[in-house]
């Protein structure tokens, strides 16, 4: 049957070699040597390991992705949890200024489920007056790619709050923290309609 082994031929390099070979009898049925033939299938032997190499390597390469992908998962998971658990409503947007996630603190605020709320744009959840400084705050981080920090008073809600603004090129986060002061509270005004404007401006920041 067909034997395939590894050989040094003069020169010094070694080549995989397959032989084949039956037992060769007289007429007498005494036995009188083998016959056959021997084949060089070093490059088909070579293509076999470079096969075998590289389905080593996408194997390995396929449990380090999902490796990864678990524990992005994981991470994303924490990530999530400490998010939900904060007291301060959190929101992220892309580069529409469309909701690409919502915190349970920011779906009480916004009196919105997250399934209400992702997918809308900010000025749909956040109605703000045109002369809101919420627009000039973001237009001042997105310009300049910097954290910023300020108070405002919500009158849709009545409220004031600590917001925080981390921009990135393609995406955005608000955080906004309810203040309760006594000063404040005394300052606090009638809740008003939404200006139509107000969404026009998150547009022309795009």
């Amino acid at each position: 049957m067909p034997h395939g082994v590894r050989l040094r031929r003069a020169d010094g390099e070694y080549r995989w070699i397959l032989s084949t070979g039956v037992p060769r009898y007289r007429p007498d049925r005494t036995f009188a040597g083998y016959i056959g033939s021997c084949i060089d299938i070093s490059d088909r032997k070579l293509a076999e390991q470079e096969k075998a190499a590289a389905l080593e390597r996408e194997q390995t390469a396929r449990v380090q992705a999902e490796e990864s992908a678990q524990a992005l998962l994981k991470a994303n998971r924490r990530i999530t949890n400490i998010l939900e658990s904060i007291t301060d409503g959190f929101v992220a947007v892309d580069a529409d200024w469309r909701l690409t996630y919502a915190n349970r603190k920011a779906g009480e605020l916004f009196d919105k489920s997250q399934a209400e709320s992702l997918g809308k744009t900010l000025c749909e959840v956040m109605p703000r007056p045109p002369e809101s400084q919420c627009y000039a705050r973001a237009r001042q981080a997105l310009a300049e790619q910097v954290t910023l920090e300020y108070e405002e008073f919500d009158r849709t809600l009545n409220k004031w709050f600590n917001v925080r603004l981390y921009p990135s090129e393609d995406w955005a986060c608000f955080s906004l923290f309810p203040k309760t002061s006594t000063a404040r509270q005394a300052k606090q005004k009638q809740p008003f309609k939404p200006a139509r404007k107000s969404c026009d401006f998150w547009q022309k920041l795009i």
